[in-house]
């Protein structure tokens, strides 16, 4: 990535910064690769006073690369030859309203309600092509996503140091009549549950305020469980509900995003972040991140006729240096190993990657 490119992502999170804090929309910019997301929110609307009900609207569009790791048969491929590998184009677009069932208060009690887009148009060839999935062709999905959620994480602005804990609980219903025979074909059923927990370490500051070191550990577990007669590939490969996150591979890091699809799966990780000092007047704090990932998939409808494909465990961990910008932009140099599992190339040890933001 380009310094130029860092500097303008760098640059549109402070202006929506600025712009939060002088209106009653809130704006989040979540830079891609190639790409961005802008999600939308609007804390004016105060139909139950003393509860939050904020009305949203996202968008997001990028290019680039991603893999379908099977053969025509539903075979996993156990190397990078033939290529697994196709560039696409994804946008997404997401409509909907948060409740707060309780008062303003530490503890946040929501339910949730959206409808979502999606168009998955890949434009190389790969083994997705021709895989003679009804995905061979892209996809374009409709569905409603539904749920609930508690929340009561504090991010310290000074140390960034996270605290408190978070579970979800969304379902998504993506049915054919909504539209979903018109590219590619869904008709599926998923629900998801994800739970974190954040705990507060070491917070030392100096005399002025700033961060001096602080450190805290972050955990994640999460599970999905797809149903329906047409459960499209992107479904397989990511885990859903209100924070959509890329599945097994790529949420265990050091792993091929996108490997090891499946109808049920879950993912488990923890790590500790520690933040060292500050630099350019608070607004940049470095740090280092160190992991363990591990996750785990059974297809209860299997796709492969090898058996050991069809279920199966995957584990890795890592280090990486972290810089904080003004608590707006995170960026995470990895270096990370595979411990249980293995990658299409054979390596075990990736000597670079990078990550947007914290991993959860």
């Amino acid at each position: 990535m380009s310094l130029r490119r860092v500097v303008l992502i760098c640059a549109l999170c402070a202006v929506s910064s600025s712009f939060v804090g002088a209106t009653p929309w809130q704006i989040a910019v979540g830079p891609r690769i190639w790409g961005a997301a802008v999600d939308l929110g609007y804390t004016g609307f105060t139909p139950f006073e003393g509860f939050d009900t904020i009305p949203g609207f996202g968008l997001s569009a990028e290019w680039g690369t991603i893999g379908y790791f099977r053969e025509r048969d539903g075979t996993a491929v156990d190397s990078a030859d033939p290529n697994p590998y196709h560039a696409r184009t994804l946008l997404t677009l997401n409509a909907g309203v948060i409740q707060s069932l309780v008062p303003d208060g530490d503890v946040a009690l929501q339910a949730f309600l959206f409808y979502r887009g999606r168009v998955d148009l890949p434009h190389t060839d790969g083994l997705l092509r021709s895989s003679g999935t009804p995905s061979a062709d892209g996809d374009v999905t409709h569905f409603i996503l539904a749920g609930l959620g508690l929340s009561n994480v504090s991010i310290d602005s000074a140390t960034r140091v996270r605290s408190g804990g978070l579970f979800d609980l969304g379902v998504e219903y993506g049915p054919r009549f909504l539209g979903n025979e018109a590219v590619g074909s869904s008709d599926f059923l998923r629900a998801n549950v994800e739970t974190r927990y954040y705990l507060p370490l070491v917070e030392t500051r100096r005399d002025d305020g700033r961060n001096n070191f602080s450190a805290y550990l972050a955990s994640m577990v999460t599970a999905d469980f797809a149903f329906g007669t047409a459960v499209p590939v992107w479904v397989r490969q990511s885990f859903g509900g209100r924070y959509t996150r890329t599945g097994l591979g790529g949420s265990v890091r050091g792993f091929e995003t996108g490997r090891f699809d499946a109808d049920t799966k879950g993912y488990a990780s923890i790590e500790l972040r520690t933040f060292i000092g500050t630099a350019f007047r608070r607004s940049v704090v470095p740090g280092i991140t160190a992991f363990v990932d591990a996750g785990g998939w059974i297809d209860r409808e299997p796709r492969s006729p090898v058996a050991s494909d069809n279920s199966g465990s995957i584990v890795s961990t890592g280090i990486g240096a972290s810089i904080d910008v003004a608590d707006i932009l995170s960026l995470v140099f990895y270096t990370q190993h595979t411990v249980h599992g293995t990658r299409l190339d054979g390596v075990r040890w990736t000597p670079f990657a990078i990550g947007f933001g914290v991993h959860y």
